[in-house]
């Protein structure tokens, strides 16, 4: 019964994506892949996870539906390094003797489309800069419930949605498993399916708030709201008690108040991470304790004896064993899925039958130099370069609210980096290159011009 109910969703969701003009298109795609984790499989085999549903209706209606999509990929800035990397991936696809022709080229066909590709689709659909601050205003809002069912997860311990979902398709629950009563390390993932992907999304959503506050006149009655969600997502960034999220949003926070913010408001956002730091050390008396073993990653200590999470130890012992397998296969990698497939890693520890010098492949960087080679490398950093020289060309030539998008931008990729070499990507591409997409057409459409805007 409990499938049927999540068929009934995807089939309303689906038909939302299909019916719907612009970006509300789009609303109901980042609703789904936000609210529905990866085990929730509508179909399977082949195994079609809700998030992947999302992905392919929308793309499969955005090049039956609409009439100028080719004419704007053509002028799509990250076309070239995007067609760089798909050509890549597709080598290093027929490059792996272990499967056969379909999956030597379905492998990094469905690799690109949902973890690169996205980026493009929701640029589509951006055709004002209120579109993209109407897309900015429904992702902090839906983020009201992430914030309020995590501290109900806070407060009893357990989390009922992932509970209900690993149980109903017989897959491993990560949520509760972070919850185990006595865990030296407890978190909450609220909605999401991972504590420290759920980071990643607080550390993301911490930013875009960031740049709301000090760019958009926003109402007062939203005002309330934006300080409300703040504050909460705050609080549950530290329960979610994953210290590469915040060093991201250290980080991406401290380029956008350098680059984006006037003196004056470099003041007040002073002030305001005091209390909002002050408030959260009050609510989580751990707080502070977090905060001081964030540092533990840049040390020489053996925190993951503690269960303190890794070290630079931890790290280099993993960078080691990674290169060993790299050079099995340097140029060409040794493929998709290798590393579940034939080393036995899984994230289950219990299942996992991998190297324990590898541990649990804490870094996208790992995944690369063992899946990928050097051709994986290169198409990544290509399309990562190319972008940011963009973002700084285009710094030049755009309002002052065009600015404060680019620094904005800058901002969440930086973080971003951050956390996928210091975590691994854990499924974040999606929503990150989402994000990317919106910005990118926000900052075309404000090439100068000298709009001050306000959200509706």
């Amino acid at each position: 019964m409990g499938k049927i109910f999540f068929i009934a969703i995807a089939l309303i969701f689906t038909l939302q994506v299909i019916l719907k003009p612009g970006i509300k298109k789009l609303l109901w795609f980042f609703a789904g892949v936000l609210l529905f984790p990866p085990a929730v499989t509508i179909i399977s085999s082949p195994s079609v996870p809700f998030p992947r549903l999302m992905i392919y209706v929308l793309l499969t209606v955005t090049f039956i539906q609409q009439k100028k999509v080719f004419s704007e990929l053509k002028l799509f800035v990250l076309k070239v390094p995007l067609l760089i990397l798909f050509f890549l991936l597709l080598c290093i696809g027929l490059s792996d003797s272990r499967l056969n022709l379909f999956l030597q080229f379905y492998r990094p066909i469905t690799y690109f489309l949902e973890n690169f590709f996205i980026v493009f689709l929701t640029y589509y659909y951006i055709k004002s800069s209120n579109d993209a601050l109407r897309i900015y205003d429904f992702l902090i809002k839906i983020f009201i419930l992430f914030g309020l069912y995590g501290l109900s997860n806070y407060v009893t311990k357990n989390n009922e949605y992932n509970a209900f979902i690993t149980n109903l398709y017989n897959s491993h629950d990560f949520a509760n498993d972070n919850m185990i009563t006595g865990l030296y390390r407890f978190r909450v993932s609220s909605l999401s399916w991972h504590a420290i992907y759920y980071g990643f999304l607080l550390m993301i959503m911490l930013l875009m708030e960031t740049f709301m506050f000090t760019s958009v006149k926003i109402r007062q009655k939203n005002y309330v709201i934006y300080i409300f969600v703040a504050i909460l997502l705050l609080v549950n960034l530290f329960l979610a008690n994953s210290r590469t999220p915040i060093l991201g949003l250290i980080a991406g926070a401290l380029i956008y108040v350098l680059f984006a913010i006037k003196l004056t408001k470099k003041i007040a956002i002073f002030y305001a991470v005091i209390f909002a730091g002050i408030v959260s050390f009050a609510v989580l008396p751990k707080s502070a304790e977090i905060v001081l073993k964030t540092a533990n990653i840049f040390t020489g200590r053996d925190a993951e004896k503690k269960g303190e999470g890794s070290s630079m130890k931890m790290r280099q012992m993993q960078l080691d064993a990674s290169v060993r397998i790299f050079n099995q296969s340097p140029v060409t990698g040794n493929g998709f899925e290798y590393i579940n497939e034939n080393l036995g890693y899984s994230s289950d520890t219990k299942k996992s039958k991998s190297s324990k010098d590898l541990e649990g492949f804490e870094s996208y960087y790992f995944k690369l130099l063992i899946e990928q080679g050097m051709l994986g490398i290169a198409g990544n950093l290509i399309l990562f370069i190319v972008l940011i020289i963009w973002l700084i060309k285009k710094y030049f030539k755009v309002s002052q609210f065009g600015k404060k998008i680019i620094v904005f931008t800058i901002s969440i990729t930086i973080a971003f980096i951050i956390f996928i070499i210091g975590t691994g990507d854990l499924g974040s591409f999606l929503f990150f290159m989402s994000i990317l997409g919106i910005n990118i057409k926000l900052i075309e459409l404000n090439d100068q011009r000298r709009v001050i805007y306000m959200y509706h």
